[in-house]
């Protein structure tokens, strides 16, 4: 562990994901060669921010998951309890009403929109031209256009 006498370091170490850009001096800048560069480079882009919104959102199904699971560890216990009580009024309470009133409709509506991100999963992430083209052995996505 640390110790206490000793004082946090001023920096803070920060993971980040870098593209390294070789650029076509040898072309035109309107040949088709810089085009075709141009397009492989948006498509990385485009491809880097699809998975880092993939990551954000893992994360926040993951923490949602375990939200979820203690939600529904109370939710058992309340109803083990209202099982064992002979008077059942807690179970109707204003704030209990209240907050079922409020919580329902969200989880619903969460619910329906990690089912509609599901079924629409084989869709593209992006619906921009050059992200529709799949990549293949002619156009690998990790390596730029070849060069003359």
């Amino acid at each position: 562990g640390d110790l206490p006498d000793r004082a946090a370091p001023a920096w803070t170490a920060v993971w980040a994901a870098y593209t390294t850009v070789f650029i076509p001096l040898s072309s035109s800048l309107y040949s088709t060669k810089a085009l075709q560069f141009f397009l492989w480079l948006k498509q990385m882009k485009e491809l880097e921010q699809e998975k880092d919104s993939l990551l954000a959102g893992l994360e926040a199904v993951e923490r949602a998951r375990d939200w979820y699971q203690q939600q529904i560890h109370s939710v058992t216990e309340r109803q083990r309890h209202v099982g064992q009580s002979a008077h059942c009024t807690d179970f109707f309470s204003d704030s209990s009403q209240s907050r079922l009133n409020v919580l329902l409709p969200k989880l619903q509506e969460v619910n329906r929109c990690l089912g509609d991100l599901i079924s629409c999963s084989g869709m593209p992430f992006s619906a921009s031209p050059t992200s529709l083209a799949p990549a293949g052995p002619s156009n690998p996505p990790h390596a730029p256009p070849s060069l003359p």
